[in-house]
C-alpha cells in the first residue's frame, strides 16, 4: 500500500487506502471487540475522577503491546480542569512508564501545561518520543518542546491565519512535526494543503515529509 496521508491523532475512523488514521482509543469506553488496526490507547485526563483509574491503566497495561497499538495516549495535563494536579502527573507518568517498556511514542493532551510536561521530561527516557497533539502555542515553547525530544502535531488551527500554530510551524525543525484532524470534520487533505503552503514546499514533499516522520517513531508499524 502507497501511504500517502498521515493522521497522528483522530477521533474519527477514516477508511481510505491513501491514509493511515492513529484512532485514540479512550480504555475507559467499550470499543467493539477488536481494536482498530492502528491506535492508540490510554486515559484522557479530564475522565480521571469518574472512573476507576488503576483498573484502566491495567487496560493500558495489558494492551499496550499489541501490534496495532502503536502509540499510548492520549494521556496528560490539562489545568483547566478541576482535576487535582498531583494525579493528572501521576496518571501520565504510569502512560510514560508503560510506553517506555514497551518502546512505543506517547500522545499527550496538555493544556496551560508545557512547563509541567517539560519537568516531567527529566524522569523520562528522552530517547522516546513524546508527541504533544494539538499545538497552537508560540514559537520559545514549541522550541523548548522540541529540544527535550518532544514532537508537535498541528490541528485544524493552521486553517486560521491568525493563530499562533499558522505563525510558528513554518520556522519549526521539519522533523518534529506532524498533522492530526483529532475531532474536526475537516478534511486532512486540507490541512496537508495548508502546511504545505506554510513551509512553501511541494504537498507532494510535504507528504513525505510527514510519511519519514512516522516512520521514524513508528518503526514496525508502517
Amino acid at each position: 500500500m502507497s501511504i500517502k496521508y498521515i493522521d497522528i491523532h483522530t477521533h474519527r475512523r477514516i477508511d481510505a487506502n491513501d491514509v493511515v488514521s492513529i484512532l485514540s482509543v479512550d480504555v475507559h469506553h467499550a470499543y467493539g471487540t477488536a481494536l482498530p488496526e492502528h491506535c492508540s490507547i490510554g486515559v484522557h485526563p479530564w475522565h480521571l475522577e469518574a472512573i476507576d483509574v488503576e483498573a484502566a491503566l491495567d487496560k493500558v497495561q495489558r494492551n499496550a503491546g499489541l501490534k496495532q497499538v502503536v502509540a499510548i495516549g492520549e494521556c496528560g495535563i490539562d489545568r483547566m480542569r478541576k482535576l487535582p494536579l498531583s494525579l493528572q502527573k501521576d496518571v501520565f507518568l504510569q502512560h510514560v512508564h508503560i510506553a517506555e517498556n514497551v518502546g512505543k511514542p506517547v500522545i499527550i493532551h496538555a493544556v496551560r501545561a508545557y512547563s509541567d510536561l517539560l519537568a516531567l521530561r527529566k524522569h523520562s527516557d528522552r530517547s522516546l518520543p513524546w508527541i504533544v497533539h494539538g499545538f497552537n502555542g508560540a514559537y520559545d515553547i514549541a522550541m523548548r518542546l522540541i529540544e527535550k525530544n518532544i514532537r508537535l502535531s498541528f490541528g485544524p488551527a493552521i486553517l486560521d491565519a491568525v493563530t499562533k500554530a499558522s505563525r510558528v510551524m513554518h520556522a519549526l525543525p521539519r522533523d518534529f512535526l506532524f498533522i492530526e484532524t483529532d475531532e474536526t470534520p475537516e478534511l486532512l487533505q486540507d490541512m496537508y494543503t495548508r502546511a504545505s503552503v506554510l513551509l512553501d514546499v511541494e504537498a507532494s514533499e510535504f507528504a513525505q515529509l510527514m510519511l519519514r516522520n512516522y516512520q521514524s517513531i513508528m518503526h514496525d508499524h508502517v
